[in-house]
């Protein structure tokens, strides 16, 4: 997570707007779907996962965190981190996201109805999860 002054100079700098911009104009992507956060080992460094507000999330996409509604999940700094935002992800028509295990049932569920994925690419057995979860 940068600071805001280097934030501030990443968003003026012409190479970063030029592959900012690129997002805008994806026919597809295919991400990864993070398990919640408190049940992660590891989170990218300048992630505040002592905050509360992680109690609550389901997972995230290209670190935009959500909870399993699909609500995002903001947090002291969110606002300079360096990722592709919930809005371009809506915007792309084949959002493929690739999770596999039951612990991330509540993350694909979060992450389809914040919008950041239209497509799933998933096992038999996290398949059937969903299938229940959502029965």
């Amino acid at each position: 997570m940068p600071s805001a002054a280097m934030r501030a100079s990443l968003d003026e700098d012409p190479a970063f707007q030029h592959v900012v911009g690129l997002w805008g104009r994806a026919k597809g992507a295919i991400l990864g779907v993070g398990a919640p956060t408190p049940t992660r080992d590891a989170l990218a460094r300048g992630i505040p996962v002592e905050d509360a507000v992680f109690d609550q999330a389901a997972g995230d996409v290209c670190l935009n965190f959500f909870a399993a509604d699909g609500s995002p999940i903001e947090f002291p700094g969110s606002e300079r981190m360096v990722r592709t935002s919930r809005e371009v992800l809506a915007g792309v028509p084949h959002a493929v996201g690739v999770a596999v295990g039951s612990a991330k049932v509540p993350s694909i569920i979060g992450a389809v109805r914040a919008g950041m994925i239209n497509e799933l690419v998933t096992d038999a057995v996290t398949a059937r999860a969903l299938l229940d979860a959502l029965a």
